[in-house]
């Protein structure tokens, strides 16, 4: 999605994309905004002028002794890796895997897997690809400090076979593995002095005739001869006042942001703003203990009462609403299995009375009956003090329940404090957020090993054997079937209530572009076919 941005008099300058570690507050620039909330003029501030923009295209970065795109962490140098490498799959904008360096991945349980690598491909230094090279990326992608480790924990063991192919054996079925396969592939023995591992992809990290970093074409890939730009220069962005100016006098062309972290404020200026879908959930955990709450009526009510249209315009940032675990854009939404459980909060208050919840004390709780005794609708949430907008959608969540006879009382803890108490499970309800692998695998909430399970019980055998059932899955209309069974199970029987997934989104010089294709798992997705004007 295109937005053009109109260009204010504020300058945020740009935090977690250049460091976590920076806690100054955010540099304005410029007099507030007529009919602003400020208490007065602000005092207008001369910029640098920054460096000279000779070539006319770049990008931000964060110099490294060498840039390792399988332990690499900065956020700059990690978006810089998609035009440095290629993976064996990538994954686009709907979280399909598209084939990169792979041509064909056979199966026939989910589990044994044959890579067919796709032929004629050749590093930046002119070797060719081979079975070696792949098996030796699986090594390091898979290693103890590798970003991608969690991901590839699945993998048992990998292979190169005499005709050319990787054999790849998991410790269990996935049938979405490819989607899991878009770490960089690096070639064997290419530990040299260079500035970062050899790869695949269409452009190569270097340093010009001047000393000055850059990221020039691969010369050994398909699209050498078309594409654009021919340089890009690399501006240290390290500090994230650089990074502001850089981006105001366009020596920065573009910038990858995520509007829904916290701790980034807010950019504005005469830029476009290209938006994507984000693998990141935003969710409500619930304790099933005891109580209420462990009646999925009362949970559906919940969720019911959720307007997750009204938050996610208001304050996710356009965000997509979904009572899913994947997102609403992408191929793996099934918007019937959802039926039900959207906002609706008068069939909330009618599925309560059906369930025989009354309120026999008048004080305008509900009591839910259980045996002989009622127990009222009355509950506590945790949320973080440092995610505003998410404290302040669970206020609104308490209001909405109120209207239909349940109580939520909203407590706000530092985030070690909330931390502590959500892991000891000392709460009803706490609303989180967690990125999820690009699979979409839900064992990250229903193993007994997830990290994001929900403390005080295992999930239900129906949801655990309807897992199992997609895993193993082959064929779209058998893999259809049983997503969908699992979406009934997941809605009706667990203890997470989706609310959304974050949007993404690019942002990028005024005109620059005709048509960009940002993703999720590489912010400069075919970047080619981008048309730099």
């Amino acid at each position: 999605m295109r937005h053009v941005l109109s260009f204010a008099l504020i300058l945020s300058v740009l935090l977690t994309a250049c460091t976590r570690g920076w806690d100054m507050p955010p540099l304005v620039i410029g007099p507030s905004e007529p009919g602003g909330d400020g208490d007065g003029p602000g005092i207008a501030v001369v910029l640098p002028e920054g460096p000279a923009a000779s070539h006319g295209f770049g990008l931000a970065w964060n110099p490294v002794t060498r840039l390792d795109p399988f332990t690499e962490k900065d956020t700059l140098n990690v978006h810089l890796t998609g035009l440095l490498y290629q993976g064996l799959f990538a994954v686009d904008a709907a979280f399909e895997p598209q084939t990169q360096l792979c041509a064909a991945l056979e199966t026939e349980d989910n589990r044994r897997f044959t890579l067919r690598l796709r032929g004629g491909a050749v590093f930046s230094d002119g070797q060719p690809l081979t079975a070696d090279d792949v098996a030796y990326s699986f090594t390091q992608a898979r290693a103890s400090g590798s970003v991608y480790a969690k991901r590839l924990s699945v993998v048992h063991t990998v292979s190169a076979q005499a005709d050319g192919s990787v054999r790849v054996e998991l410790s269990a079925p996935r049938a979405r593995f490819a989607a899991l396969l878009g770490f960089p592939i690096v070639r064997k023995g290419g530990d040299t002095p260079a500035m970062a591992p050899t790869g695949t992809g269409p452009y190569v990290l270097g340093r010009d005739d001047d000393g000055y970093p850059v990221l020039a074409p691969n010369p050994y890939h398909p699209d050498a001869d078309r594409l654009q730009p021919s340089r890009i220069s690399l501006l240290d962005a390290r500090d994230p006042v650089n990074l502001g100016f850089y981006f105001q006098y366009r020596h920065i062309s573009a910038i990858a942001y995520d509007f829904n972290d916290p701790s980034q404020p807010g950019i504005h200026s005469g830029c476009e703003r290209y938006d994507y879908p984000g693998a990141t959930l935003q969710y409500i955990g619930v304790s099933a203990a005891s109580g209420p709450l462990t009646q999925p009526e009362v949970r559906r009510a919940v969720s019911m009462a959720l307007d997750r249209a009204a938050l996610c315009e208001d304050l996710f940032n356009d965000a997509g609403p979904s009572v899913l675990p994947v997102p609403p854009s992408g191929a793996l939404y099934d918007a019937e299995a959802g039926n039900g459980y959207g906002y609706d909060p008068i069939a909330a208050l009618r599925l309560l009375g059906e369930a025989g919840c009354v309120d026999s004390s008048s004080d305008g709780v509900l009591e839910w009956p259980e045996g002989r005794r009622t127990l009222p609708l009355r509950f506590t949430m945790l949320t973080n003090a440092e995610a505003s907008a998410r404290t302040e959608a669970a206020r609104r969540l308490s209001a909405s329940l109120a209207d239909i006879g349940i109580e939520l009382t909203v407590v706000t803890l530092p985030w070690d404090e909330y931390l502590a108490a959500v892991s000891k499970g000392t709460y009803d309800l706490y609303w989180a957020q967690a990125s999820l692998t690009p699979d979409f695998d839900l064992g990250v909430f229903l193993d007994d090993s997830g990290a994001l399970r929900v403390r005080g019980g295992a999930a239900s055998a129906e949801t655990v054997q309807a897992l199992a059932a997609v895993r193993s899955a082959v064929g779209e209309d058998e893999s259809a079937a049983a997503r969908r069974e699992l979406y009934r199970c997941w809605l009706e029987h667990e203890r997470v209530i989706a609310v959304c997934f974050n949007t993404k989104s690019l942002l990028t010089q005024r005109g620059l572009f005709a048509e960009p294709t940002p993703a999720s798992e590489d912010v400069f997705y075919g970047f080619a076919e981008w048309g730099i004007r």
